[in-house]
């Protein structure tokens, strides 16, 4: 599957579902990493995705004197997730 044509939505999709089968305890060893595999493909596709959004929703927020940076997390008073 060419991961480069899916949308977000659809990636996001494909990513649970392929989560789902990792989770099953009957794969193959050749199985999980086949699936694994394609699971960061499409992790790595999705993630190209928001920061192309992030850099878009930057340039909106332009004030006139130039692109005001405002990260995400801190615009809903949030912390940022360093988890990934």
């Amino acid at each position: 599957m060419d991961t480069n044509k899916l949308t977000y939505e659809e990636g996001m999709k494909l990513l649970q579902e392929l989560l789902e089968e990792l989770e099953k305890e009957d794969l193959k060893l050749d199985e999980t990493i086949k699936k694994f595999k394609e699971a960061m493909k499409v992790y790595d596709h999705c993630n190209e995705i928001l920061t192309k959004a992030e850099g878009d929703v930057k340039m909106i927020l332009d004030k006139g004197m130039g692109v005001e940076e405002v990260d995400f997390p801190e615009m809903f008073g949030e912390e940022p997730d360093d988890e990934f």
